[in-house]
């Protein structure tokens, strides 16, 4: 049986707060790249791989009565 997960998130444009998610997580999102040692870098081992982002919905199913063309509508009206 095959089945799709999706998930939504939001990542900041690049600028000082994206800057300043780099600094934090050592791990610079945009890029995909490691960033320099963050400050508490034991606390952010974990995390990190996932860089700065917000989760808006974590992963899914889509119902069996929608379809992604649906998903990506209602994502890029919200």
């Amino acid at each position: 049986m095959t089945f799709h997960r999706f998930a939504l998130y939001w990542t900041p444009p690049e600028g000082p707060f994206s800057a300043f998610g780099a600094d934090w997580f050592g791990w610079d999102i945009a890029r995909g790249a490691a960033h320099a040692a963050p400050p508490f870098e034991e606390a952010t081992r974990t995390p990190r791989k996932y860089g700065f982002h917000a989760t808006i919905k974590p992963p899914f199913r889509l119902a069996t009565d929608t379809s992604l063309t649906a998903l990506q509508t209602a994502t890029e009206a919200l």
